[in-house]
């Protein structure tokens, strides 16, 4: 079975921005399981937003194509944001608690430190 959209992303994004995962999965050849797992849940989250997107942004009252499809490509862009948003989260191993608050839609704030002791915050809203 091959990647589609989601794992193909995913799997680019922790090759990039976590490298030291990206290893680890290859060398225990738990990362194909581990990319599959994941684009299931994130395919599965997809469709939850999109149907709570929906919900908050009523289809317009009336059947003009342009007006529908600009409503539809509004809607998927959204949805697309928010998966990256959720595959950002999993990139960054944080737990399925911590991503449950992306329903809350609170803000959250992470503490790097750098060796020079400066701290920089990095602010991620959901």
């Amino acid at each position: 079975m091959a990647l589609k959209k989601y794992g193909i992303l995913l799997k680019k994004y922790l090759k990039e921005l976590n490298p030291i995962k990206y290893s680890k999965l290859t060398i225990n050849c738990e990362l194909m399981d581990y990319l599959y797992e994941e684009e299931k849940y994130l395919y599965e989250f997809a469709n939850m937003v999109k149907l709570f997107l929906k919900e908050q942004y009523p289809e317009p009252k009336t059947h003009e194509f342009i007006v529908m499809a600009q409503y539809n490509n509004m809607i998927d862009n959204m949805v697309e944001e928010y998966v990256k948003n959720e595959i950002m989260k999993i990139v960054w191993n944080l737990s399925p608690h911590l991503r449950a608050l992306n329903y809350l839609n609170t803000p959250l704030l992470f503490n790097i430190t750098s060796s020079a002791s400066s701290t920089i915050i990095l602010f991620l809203s959901f």
